[in-house]
């Protein structure tokens, strides 16, 4: 059954406050060297960085942020986790890598589009 909406606040950071119990998971790709090719359009999964142009390609892993529900709204609530393609887990804790990249995010420790003219603190 279908869970009934609580408000903005139950929907994520979009209103500029994480909330608590949450379960974040991106999957990582592997990136491939995307060749353009004349009289082609370039397709949209291509991404174009100074290095070259990549493309999404397998499955590489999974990154995990996890955070309690009575944790304090700021990026020391998160753990983070790494997995791996075989799915064995390579890192879990307070990891420094991951750390040093969402200590400054804007939105507690995540990142995100503003929305309704929100801004990150």
């Amino acid at each position: 059954m279908p869970r009934e909406p609580r408000g903005r606040a139950d929907r994520g950071v979009e209103n500029g406050v994480a909330q608590g119990a949450q379960v974040l998971v991106k999957e990582a790709f592997v990136a491939e060297p995307y060749q353009r090719v004349d009289g082609i359009e370039v397709p949209k999964d291509v991404v174009q960085t100074p290095n070259g142009m990549y493309r999404a390609g397998k499955a590489d892993g999974l990154f995990l942020m996890l955070r309690d529900a009575d944790a304090a709204p700021t990026e020391a609530a998160w753990t983070y986790a790494t997995i791996n393609a075989e799915g064995e887990v390579t890192g879990l804790g307070r990891l420094d890598s991951c750390i040093r990249c969402h200590e400054r995010a804007p939105f507690d420790g995540l990142y995100g589009l503003s929305r309704s003219g929100v801004r990150g603190r």
